[in-house]
Order: structure tokens, then C-alpha cells, then sequence
């Protein structure tokens, strides 16, 4: 998601800049690694809308969607997962970042959102996606929040990796892919 820069940071917004979406290249790597397809969408570099969204939705065919989430771009992330659970009901929507791992209840309180991540989300979104296969149950993955019976449950803490080396490289290409023309 992105955020109006005007709007944040008045006479300094032409000091911030845009950002390549590393968090988003690492995990697309991870998951690729293991097989996945995967897509990134930057809304830095061009707003979606209702419209939009239906279309990506129609050509990818996602069974996932997720949104790396600082607080500036929390509400909008919010809007984002509203527009596509409009656009297809079978999606699941994630959030992930800082802004959930601080804030998992309020996080999870949108409707439209499905699960939250907590801390690192490399291995915990892979289960995730084995939890939708019914490879694992989402009760046994780390690191996720999630509403169950009207509550929200928070598992266990999936544990920092403390070797990076595990990990592949970002997936630049496809944060490439993500850029518009």
C-alpha cells in the first residue's frame, strides 16, 4: 500500500523517498524457492482501485494476498483488503510488518482481513499456505493472530532465524515486474 506523501510529511515530502519494497522481494523469494507462484504489486508506483484490483485478481488467480504494513500505510492496507475480498470472498488476506506485529488486535479487527503475521514472515507465510492445503493446521503455525469463535488467538511466537544465510536473495525481478510500463 502506499500513502499520500503530501499529506504525511507536508513541506518535507519531496525529502522521503520511494522505497524498493525489500520485505516483500525477500519473502517472494522464500516462496519461490519453495515452488509457489507469486506476484508483487507497489502501489507506490501506481494506486489501485476497485477496477484494477478485479483484474489482477481475474489474471493471477491469487488464493493469498498480503500487505506489508507500516503504521502511514495501516488504513489504506485496511481499504486494499476490503477491495479484494469484494473482488473474490475465497481470498485470504494477511497483513504483515511492523504495524501487525505490534498491533496484532487491532490489526486483525478488519473483517477482511484473515491472518496476521507477527515478526519475521518468511517461514510462518509458507505455513500459512500449508495451512490452506491442509498440509498443517493453522492452530501449529508461529507468529500468526487470527479470530476464532469471536476472539482473537494469537499462537506462539515463531523464534528469530538467527542465520541469515538460510534465506535466498530478494527476488528482484519480480519487485521489477511490479513497476509500472
Amino acid at each position: 500500500p502506499s500513502f499520500d506523501r503530501e499529506e504525511q510529511y507536508g513541506d518535507f515530502a519531496d525529502l522521503v523517498w520511494k522505497e524498493i519494497p525489500l520485505s516483500l522481494g525477500f519473502l517472494a523469494g522464500y516462496l519461490r524457492e519453495r515452488g509457489v507462484a507469486i506476484r508483487i504489486v507497489d502501489e507506490q508506483w501506481g494506486s489501485l482501485d476497485e477496477a484494477r484490483i478485479g483484474e489482477l485478481v481475474a489474471e493471477f488467480q491469487p488464493d493469498l494476498v498480503g500487505f506489508s504494513t507500516l503504521t502511514p500505510v495501516f488504513y489504506r492496507a485496511l481499504e486494499l483488503a476490503r477491495l479484494f475480498k469484494r473482488a473474490s470472498q475465497e481470498l485470504t488476506v494477511v497483513l504483515g510488518n511492523v504495524h501487525p506485529t505490534v498491533f496484532p488486535e487491532e490489526s486483525r479487527a478488519e473483517a477482511a482481513v484473515d491472518l496476521v503475521v507477527r515478526g519475521e514472515g518468511e517461514v510462518t507465510l509458507w505455513e500459512i499456505l500449508k495451512s490452506l492445503t491442509g498440509e498443517m493446521a493453522l492452530a501449529d503455525v508461529l507468529g500468526v493472530s487470527y479470530r476464532e469463535n469471536g476472539h482473537c488467538v494469537h499462537n506462539e511466537e515463531r523464534p528469530f532465524q538467527k542465520d541469515l544465510d538460510l534465506f535466498p536473495g530478494c527476488a528482484y525481478d519480480l519487485i521489477q515486474e511490479g513497476l509500472p510500463g
